[in-house]
């Protein structure tokens, strides 16, 4: 089993770069985050802004620097996972080993608030305190949702490894993966572009306020003194 384990490994990272070498792939993933990120901005809004958050965490490095964190990464780890989900589908896998996916996001939601305001998932089950209910503020939420992904990954990639490995005329090991799907390729960046806009748009739209203090912050200013 020991001799193994480094194979199965090696068998995995090669399965990885294969994977982030496809433009269906990296637009899958690209697609699922912006799904998720649109989801949580909406939940969001139902109780409070990106705004209103900021100010009341800026004074909380750590808390602030951890959510910076943790939030990316739940987004990029639901899109890898959208797009193994998608691939598993197109390789006639099936999805069994998704849920993970599912559950991990929908514990990020209940962390999609402010953690001084009310939550809006948090609210529906008589929660009324919100994520100041919890010892962490709610990153504890985003945490356990980012473990969770990120188990039902690696299984996703064991189960892809197992099944789409074969050999060639050789008998060297080959991967057996679908073929680039042009007409797929349309439609996913045509909803990625979709999804981008309406978040662009939500963004302006509801905390005007914060995207003209990052844009001060990106062109400097300079002041004339006579």
């Amino acid at each position: 089993m020991a001799k193994d384990t480094p194979n199965f490994l090696q068998q995995d990272g090669d399965l990885i770069k294969n994977l982030l070498l496809r433009y269906d792939f990296i637009l899958s993933s690209i697609v699922g985050a912006l799904l998720l990120a649109n989801v949580y901005y909406w939940l969001l809004l139902k109780v409070s802004n990106l705004t209103t958050i900021y100010s009341n965490i800026r004074h909380e490095p750590v808390y602030l620097w951890t959510l910076v964190i943790l939030l990316p990464l739940t987004l990029l780890l639901f899109g890898f996972n959208f797009a193994l989900a998608l691939f598993s589908l197109r390789a006639k896998l099936g999805v069994r080993t998704q849920g993970g996916t599912l559950f991990g996001a929908l514990i990020g939601a209940f962390g999609a608030s402010c953690p001084v305001c009310g939550a809006f998932l948090l609210s529906l089950i008589g929660v009324s305190a919100g994520l100041s209910a919890l010892p962490f503020g709610g990153l504890e939420l985003w945490f356990t949702a980012s473990f969770i992904m990120g188990v039902t990954a690696w299984y996703s990639l064991k189960t892809l490894t197992k099944r789409c490995i074969g050999t060639d005329a050789q008998g060297k090991s080959c991967w057996v993966l679908p073929s680039v799907n042009k007409k797929l390729l349309l439609v996913l960046g045509i909803t990625a572009l979709f999804l981008i806009l309406n978040l662009y748009n939500q963004v302006t739209k509801h905390d005007s306020l914060l995207v003209k203090s990052v844009s001060a912050l990106s062109y400097g200013q300079c002041t004339l003194v006579r």
